[in-house]
């Protein structure tokens, strides 16, 4: 058997807030964190997208 393996690039650009352009006042919020809170919002609504996901994140990162 041989496995193939597909991978895809998106082309577009993401919509999400750079924290890179304040990473002098705020420092990044951990992966695992941001992993961890998603994976809670996508528990209460297996409808909800990558682009809302990020938007939720970013409010949350710059508090």
């Amino acid at each position: 058997n041989s496995t193939n393996v597909q991978v895809k690039v998106n082309p577009f650009k993401h919509t999400c807030q750079e924290s890179t352009l304040r990473k002098d006042t705020i420092s990044r919020a951990k992966s695992r964190w941001v992993a961890e809170e998603v994976k809670k919002w996508v528990k209460e609504n297996q409808q909800v997208g990558p682009q809302r996901n990020c938007r939720r994140t970013s409010k949350i990162s710059s508090r």
